[in-house]
């Protein structure tokens, strides 16, 4: 997908969430993206911003990078400092909804509350051609026979 078509869906998505009966313009909107400048969040943060500024939705939307964790600082700072802030949200990715999952963090997605999917994203798991694994299942029974046995990885692509 294309930065520009990316940044269009966005603003898409951003003008009918943030309008409607009643809509009035917002002065300010803080984004906190768990990542660094440059991140993937961080880029999802200002083209949502840029987004809402350009339309008009909100004169003066920022975006502040809580780096850390897998996401979990970011996410821990806002869950503390921003409860009942009207004018923050976060942005998460789907490794961020699961990271709390498998590491038990004191911070999980029942501690907020979820306003919108801006996009999905596809997950791959493959295995090595050599491996004698042919499917999920295989890998799974594998997986509860010995789950020493199987090492796992994962990673983002490059922007």
């Amino acid at each position: 997908m294309s930065r520009h078509l990316f940044r269009a869906t966005l603003a898409a998505v951003a003008i009918i969430a943030f309008s409607g009966p009643g809509f009035a313009q917002m002065d300010k909107l803080e984004f906190v993206a768990p990542g660094g400048p440059g991140s993937g969040q961080d880029s999802v943060a200002r083209a949502v911003a840029e987004a809402l500024r350009v339309e008009g939705i909100v004169a003066n939307p920022q975006v502040v990078n809580i780096a850390g964790g897998g996401g979990m600082v970011a996410f821990a700072q806002f869950i503390s400092s921003k409860q009942g802030d009207g004018n923050a949200v976060l942005t998460q990715g789907a490794g961020h909804v699961l990271f709390p999952i498998s590491n038990k963090t004191p911070v999980s997605m029942d501690d907020v509350t979820p306003l919108a999917l801006l996009a999905g994203e596809w997950e791959l798991l493959v295995t090595k051609s050599d491996s004698g694994i042919d499917s999920i299942s295989e890998l799974m029974e594998m997986y509860k026979a010995d789950p020493g046995s199987v090492t796992w990885g994962g990673g983002s692509p490059a922007a």
